[in-house]
């Protein structure tokens, strides 16, 4: 659910017989989401010409953090020979939808595999109740109440 930070650990296990150390990459792909898309660019309506983002650095920014929910703190894991190791893959989704995450975890002398992560990010739950009576007479006159609602959601 969206709000809520998850966390995804990996066990990595070195099949070689040497020391080695593995860089770690994210590569994140949006599969499904119920948000419209990103006003990515203006088009100027004349036909073949090249459509230009007129976005700022801070919008384009926004956007990869609605795009990409996954993180790691680390970028590379050094194994011993056969010997195994944990990577943990965070997730904080903003916004409903489906994501994919591919680590790829690589190295020149041992060359490289990847792990795939999928994440279903559901509506965020209610973070307040509420309840409420109301007494009515029985004469028929109308009953106005103001009712506060709480903004956290």
């Amino acid at each position: 659910e969206c709000y809520q930070p998850t966390e995804v650990k990996f066990e990595v296990k070195n099949n070689f017989d040497a020391d080695t150390t593995y860089q770690i990459m994210l590569i994140q792909e949006t599969l499904d989401t119920t948000m419209p898309p990103p006003r990515e660019a203006v088009r100027s309506g004349k036909k073949g010409k090249a459509v230009q983002d007129k976005r700022t650095e801070e919008e384009k920014d926004m956007q990869r953090v609605l795009d990409e929910p996954f993180f790691v703190t680390q970028d590379q894991l050094t194994l011993d020979a056969n010997g195994t190791g944990t990577v943990v893959v965070q997730v904080l989704p903003f916004v409903p939808g489906v994501f994919r995450c591919q680590m790829v975890i690589l190295s020149e002398e041992a060359g490289e595999f990847m792990y795939e992560c999928i994440a279903k990010v559901g509506l965020p739950r209610p973070t307040d109740k509420m309840s409420m009576s109301v007494v009515s007479l029985d004469d028929g006159t109308a009953v106005q109440r103001l009712l506060k609602m709480p903004v956290k959601n």
